[in-house]
């Protein structure tokens, strides 16, 4: 039977019916302050005893009476018999009320000379100086740091009352694998609790990991049943959906009660909210990134509601680098890279595939888009989210455009330097045009090229001559095919193509005209795939002839490669860039040995790694056209 949620509740009005249904329960437990570092206080903390207890030297010295050095002076020095020698944190006796340093008295035997008077509580530290007994230490609702726990223990506290909640975590998938067991075509490996239990232990929770639970719902209603005698909130993921194999709806409604299925949010539309034993439990869909933000957006609000401590974000407004569409009636939550560009805080959304979890990994922020909009407009200010320190966006590098390994190895370089360089995926027409916009700090694109041949004109189309190119590494472009064909065979051969923009469809087609094969004849020539896997991969199961592609992704493959071309990844900056400190960085790393060696490795060749080149407005000012290496 096909079950599906016929309405969606909207964001805000489930997040109403959250609180509502589930107002703060006040749950504690008492913890040993080795454990206590991100719990919340349920209670204020007083001090067990005055530290000091007693007056203490702040100095090494003698204590004296002051009364006694009144008038003390270089051309009067007073000699004083009643002292008591003390050194840095011993107790000051009774009877002395001041403290003068060793460096200021002359001693003779028994006697002191000074040539100074002393002040009363001159160099003590006076009982109580630091707390007295009974006074506050912490107040109720505070989130415990690692340095308020040093102070509790020298103030007399081992263990203190804290707000509690416990969570059980239950994945729920015939497909799911542990961590640690490599998934089979179709399997996943279970990350869902993994990531849950760390993101809830931030906020001073207990969470409980429950084994694998299969696709059945007798057996997901006993792991629920159980899982609520022993916690005040569950999250179930996975099964929430709509599929043959989604149960959540029908356990949680035949032992429960279900408040909503479906919320007016992407990800994590199919989310649901129920209540068993007046405790909430959560569907979660499965997806990684959908599961993070419900999580986020939901549960975790819910903590913050029962007094645990919000996970630590900050907000900040910033201005949209490219154009983002939405869907009228959701609310979209959209992870984003930020970086600060100039004067001013700018962002990039990253992919919003639900299966992309490296969203998440390559973002340090996220962006909210009302239900109301049907999208914000490139350059528009909006309110950002950033999940890292505040201080990493100003050492962030925002680059758009394309994505590849000699892209992350510079960015691994970088960050030795102290830089987070974030490459955002984007068209390269589209990254030129936000980096002209200076929306970001680079566009990273790829270009094709011969001996005599680079396919250049379209950077100089949208940017003009106030930018350069920097050539971060190239790769062999080839002819694959099962048969040794060449340009000229493929005319009747069966061809796989790439999409118009990519490296080797531009090559292809400058080939073909020198060649004088129209492209009408190849059979195929509109066929486009989206990666050189899949072009390889039809090649070998026989529905294609050729393909080209990169000498590496043939060498894989045991196909025949002939070489064509080069496909040359270049970094594009402003041209007023090249004054400043961080390029200066990225040009000697790619000059650097180390770099050169860890991309040749890759099968990368660095021939022209490091080398920049002003780009020429459209006309090609000929005085332009020069090349330059780095020395």
């Amino acid at each position: 039977m096909k079950r599906r949620y016929l309405s969606l509740t909207q964001y805000d009005e489930a997040i109403r019916i959250m609180k509502e249904v589930f107002p703060p329960i006040g749950m504690t437990e008492r913890v040993s302050i080795e454990h206590a570092t991100g719990r919340v206080t349920a209670e204020p903390i007083y001090a067990s005893y005055s530290v000091p207890e007693v007056n203490l030297a702040a100095m090494d010295g003698i204590a004296v009476r002051s009364e006694d050095t009144k008038g003390a002076a270089d051309q009067h020095p007073i000699t004083l018999e009643n002292y008591y020698q003390v050194n840095t944190g011993q107790i000051v006796p009774d009877g002395y009320d001041a403290v003068i340093m060793i460096e200021d008295v002359w001693r003779d035997d028994t006697r002191c000379t000074i040539r100074k008077s002393a002040f009363p509580g001159q160099f003590i530290r006076p009982a109580g100086e630091d707390i007295r007994q009974g006074e506050l230490i912490l107040p109720p609702n505070h989130v415990i740091r690692p340095f308020d726990i040093g102070a509790l223990a020298t103030y007399g506290i081992t263990n203190l009352l804290a707000v509690s909640v416990h969570i059980a975590l239950i994945p729920i998938g015939d497909e799911l694998v542990p961590a640690g067991a490599r998934p089979k075509p179709g399997s996943a490996v279970e990350s869902n609790t993994l990531f849950a239990r760390e993101y809830f232990s931030g906020m001073g929770a207990t969470c409980h990991r429950y084994p694998i639970t299969r696709d059945d719902p007798e057996i997901i209603t006993e792991a629920l049943c159980h899982a609520v005698q022993d916690n005040e909130v569950v999250v179930l993921f996975g099964g929430s959906s709509a599929g043959t194999k989604d149960w959540l709806e029908w356990v949680i409604s035949s032992c429960g009660d279900l408040l909503f299925h479906g919320v007016g949010m992407k990800p994590g539309t199919p989310m649901l909210l129920g209540s068993l034993e007046d405790k909430p439990v959560f569907g979660v869909p499965g997806f990684p990134i959908a599961a993070a933000c419900v999580i986020r957006e939901f549960a975790s609000r819910l903590l913050e509601w029962w007094g645990l401590a919000p996970y630590p974000l900050f907000s900040t407004r910033a201005h949209l680098a490219q154009r983002i569409h939405s869907d009228l009636g959701y609310e979209e939550f959209i992870q984003v890279s930020a970086a600060r560009v100039g004067d001013r805080i700018c962002v990039m959304p990253h992919s919003r595939g639900n299966g992309v979890q490296m969203s998440l990994v390559r973002s340090n922020g996220y962006i909210r888009i009302p239900a109301s909009h049907e999208g914000i407009d490139a350059g528009e200010e909006i309110q950002v989210r950033i999940t890292c320190p505040p201080s990493q966006v100003d050492n962030t590098l925002l680059v758009c455009g394309v994505r590849d390994e000699c892209i992350h190895l510079l960015g691994d370089r970088l960050s030795s330097n102290g830089y987070h360089l974030h490459c955002c995926n984007t068209m390269v027409t589209g990254a030129l045009r936000i980096l002209q916009m200076k929306n970001c700090h680079a566009a990273s694109v790829t270009l094709p090229r011969t001996d005599n041949w680079e396919g250049t004109d379209h950077l100089a189309r949208i940017v003009g001559r106030d930018f350069i190119r920097v050539t971060v590494a190239e790769a062999e472009l080839g002819l694959v095919s099962r048969d040794n064909l060449k340009i000229e065979d493929l005319d009747g051969a069966r061809f796989i193509n790439r999409p118009p923009w990519v490296p080797a469809r531009m090559l292809l087609d400058m080939l073909l005209d020198q060649n004088a094969v129209q492209a009408e004849n190849i059979s195929g020539y509109e066929n486009q795939a989206r990666s050189e896997d899949t072009m390889v991969s039809a090649i070998r199961n026989g529905s294609a002839d050729a393909g080209i592609c990169r000498k590496r992704t043939a060498d894989k493959t045991g196909l025949s490669w002939l070489p064509l071309g080069y496909e040359s990844y270049e970094l594009v900056f402003p041209l007023a860039s090249l004054e400043d400190s961080t390029t200066a960085d990225i040009l000697i790393i790619l000059k650097s040995p180390q770099y050169r060696e860890s991309i040749t490795r890759l099968g990368y060749s660095t021939t022209r790694t490091g080398s920049f080149t002003p780009i020429a407005s459209f006309w090609r000012d000929s005085e332009s056209s020069w090349n330059t290496e780095v020395v």
